[in-house]
């Protein structure tokens, strides 16, 4: 798996962030050998403390992430498979964030 891209977002002014991850998976395909490159985007819901901050591997136990391929719009994937890659990538982006690097 790789991360292309990763985005914050906000319901409105006082609504509920959520990440927005977009990423590419590559595994074998069901239909022959060939390996197979999956687009993904995951929507990623993340739960913060009174203070705004959050654990990478509490996260990993209780967000709530959507996994979607936007060329198979009918598709479905578990986001628990991809989860402890994709928070950890969250909070390397955060953490790159808060110290400026």
């Amino acid at each position: 798996m790789r991360i292309d891209k990763i985005d914050y977002h906000r319901n409105g002014v006082g609504g509920e962030g959520f990440y927005v991850v977009k990423f590419h998976d590559r595994s074998d395909s069901e239909t022959d050998d060939k390996v197979c490159r999956r687009d993904l985007i995951a929507v990623v819901f993340v739960q913060r403390d009174a203070d705004g901050y959050t654990d990478a591997e509490a996260t990993i136990q209780t967000c709530r992430i959507a996994v979607l391929e936007p060329a198979n719009v009918g598709a479905r994937w578990r986001g628990d498979v991809f989860a402890p890659d994709i928070v950890k990538a969250i909070m390397r982006r955060e953490s790159a964030v808060l110290t400026g690097s």
